[in-house]
């Protein structure tokens, strides 16, 4: 899947373009669109773009000081012209500066367009290939750097950590404000895709849309932990959330026909030591949220849309849950290892979580029960002892309390 944006001043222009092909299907991701160069040249100078469209007469910074201000810097994006009738000129001065191909707007169309940007793709695969035959890699630290920012945020970071993360270019270091995104995808969809396409291709285009709308508004070094698990370590705290989390759910919906769900860990000034700490709240926050979808389970059980925002006495609860909620758990307990008062915990449960310690708990439950349903044939009555009740009764009036639904429905 292969970066692309596209700049130009006309709004409807930018639309249309977008709008006209289904890019995903030809291998490209459309990571954002920009009224003028200048907007468009500040994104590419911290996130990954291998194509840009562009017109050329344009206010503030028009193409050819982006096409030039670019190639400067990085000589592999490819560029695409969009031009009008009258500019051919202009045209010829840019194939002077090593853009690709232009395309004359009154001629674009589905069938130009998919022509086009079809011969573009190879071309582009083509040349990532022959680099790596002469070099043996065709990004060589990729694999490796996802590798480090994995081992961190899974194993625990210390700080014989900093001089591989300084090599590999990764952004973290001590004392830094960080927070971890976790994200799942439905496990059916995405078997179910899996079973069409390139498992490699899949990941890479699901990283590619995290990329894309996570560096409209922040920055955020990216992994996948699994096919249907992917974890971002923000590097930003004036990120707002809400909007992040409506466009991830439209881009994934939109171009891969996927349903996720999102968690977040509270914010951190401790740099990358607490990242693994981090991921823990991240994914209890993600595995709550998944068990009726996103933002049905949300609106049904009135959980706040900024779960980064929540105190962290509450997170810590919330962990210490989501480790022991096999045993059997009382506000008391949970009180006593957190060194407060159960009226002051249980407030704050109420005000972080809207709803009750013990709902709160019924919750986690639930939903590690359904993943046994889904994915073992174990019996209700074992199920229930798995995730802490005494009786298969008890599982099943948690159930219908939660969702309304026995547990047979959840098979």
């Amino acid at each position: 899947m292969w970066n692309m944006i596209v700049v130009d001043d006309e709004p409807l222009v930018r639309i249309a373009f977008k709008s006209m092909v289904d890019w995903a299907k030809l291998g490209y991701y459309i990571a954002g669109d920009f009224a003028n160069g200048h907007d468009a040249l500040r994104y590419i100078e911290s996130n990954p773009v291998d194509v840009v469209v562009t017109d050329l007469k344009m206010p503030v910074l028009d193409g050819f000081e982006l096409i030039k201000n670019t190639k400067e810097k990085n000589s592999d994006v490819f560029f695409v012209i969009l031009s009008a009738h009258d500019e051919f000129h202009l045209v010829k001065n840019a194939y002077r500066m090593g853009i690709e191909d232009y395309i004359l707007k009154p001629e674009m169309n589905e069938s130009n367009l998919t022509i086009m940007f079809t011969e573009l793709r190879d071309k582009i695969e083509s040349l990532t290939q022959n680099r790596s035959r002469s070099t043996g890699s065709s990004r060589p630290s990729d694999s490796v750097r996802d590798g480090l920012l994995r081992k961190i945020v899974m194993s625990g970071a210390s700080d014989e950590h900093q001089k591989d993360i300084e090599k590999l270019g990764l952004r973290l270091s001590k004392g830094q404000s960080l927070c971890v995104c976790c994200i799942t995808l439905d496990s059916k969809q995405a078997v179910g895709r899996l079973n069409g396409e390139n498992g490699q291709v899949f990941v890479n285009t699901t990283l590619s849309i995290m990329q894309g709308i996570l560096s409209e508004k922040t920055i955020a070094e990216i992994f996948s932990n699994s096919f249907d698990e992917y974890v971002a370590v923000i590097m930003s705290s004036e990120m707002a959330v809400s909007y992040i989390c409506n466009r991830l759910r439209e881009s994934f919906k939109r171009y891969m026909n996927l349903d996720i769900s999102i968690g977040f860990s509270e914010w951190s000034g401790k740099g990358f030591g607490r990242l693994h700490e981090l991921y823990v709240q991240a994914k209890a926050d993600c595995d709550i949220r998944s068990m009726l979808g996103s933002d049905s389970f949300a609106e049904k059980f009135n959980i706040p849309a900024e779960p980064q925002n929540r105190n962290a006495l509450v997170h810590k609860a919330m962990r210490y849950i989501n480790d022991n909620y096999m045993n059997e758990i009382t506000l008391e307990d949970l009180a006593k290892s957190l060194s407060v008062s159960e009226a002051h915990l249980s407030r704050l449960f109420v005000k972080n979580m809207g709803k009750s310690f013990s709902k709160y708990l019924m919750l986690v439950r639930v939903n590690k029960a359904i993943e046994y349903l889904r994915n073992t044939d174990m019996k209700i009555y074992e199920i229930a002892e798995k995730v802490g009740y005494s009786y298969a009764e008890s599982l099943t009036r948690a159930f219908r309390d939660i969702t309304g639904q026995s547990p047979s429905k959840f098979i």
